[in-house]
């Protein structure tokens, strides 16, 4: 016996917010084609939730414009209570802005153009934190100096390090490396180097 059509719609819209409800809670679409009833591959679980989607948003159009058109009649229901009164003053500017909210529901209004800038129209400025480089020790003044040689793209861009490093281990070699004074204020030499 040939299936209904209207059956078979019941049943294709079960499965739809059967497989929307599973991928909303996180389920694979594996997981989703097998909780169907038939079950289906994965491949078909996920145009099942597509379509799901597509009607959701599809009904979120219509809902929206629905809402749009309600709120146009409230808007020409005040217009018309009020035209009566324009001579007021008061009552011309409610006017007023009841019809730019009227186009503005409608988009009869052009696009506004925001533009951002500065201080006098100039470009915006940017203020970068300073760069406190005497918080860092010798060996990551090494390593930042690499890096930044490195991002520069010189070739070698360890080749300083690893000189400084064997400076460092020649001319101090007790002495550990955190404690030497390097191109910064407020360093203090080690103790054993005062």
């Amino acid at each position: 016996m040939p299936i209904d059509r209207t059956t078979a719609k019941l049943k294709s819209r079960t499965q739809m917010i059967l497989a929307l409800e599973l991928k909303l809670s996180g389920a694979t679409y594996e997981q989703i084609g097998k909780s169907l009833s038939p079950p289906v591959s994965h491949q078909r679980a996920h145009i099942i939730v597509l379509k799901g989607l597509e009607e959701r948003i599809q009904d979120c159009h219509e809902i929206a414009e629905k809402a749009r058109m309600i709120e146009l009649a409230r808007l020409d229901r005040w217009m018309l209570a009020l035209e009566p009164k324009k001579s007021d003053p008061r009552t011309v500017d409610t006017l007023l802005r009841l019809s730019e909210r009227r186009a503005k529901l409608l988009g009869l209004d052009a696009p506004q153009r925001l533009e951002t800038t500065g201080a006098n129209g100039g470009p915006i400025e940017t203020v970068e934190a300073e760069r406190r480089l005497d918080k860092l020790s010798f060996t990551e003044l090494l390593h930042l100096e690499a890096l930044e040689n490195k991002a520069r793209g010189i070739a070698n861009y360890d080749e300083h390090l690893r000189s400084e490093e064997q400076h460092r281990r020649a001319c101090y070699p007790n002495v550990d490396p955190d404690w030497i004074a390097i191109k910064g204020p407020g360093r203090a030499l080690p103790p054993a180097m005062k």
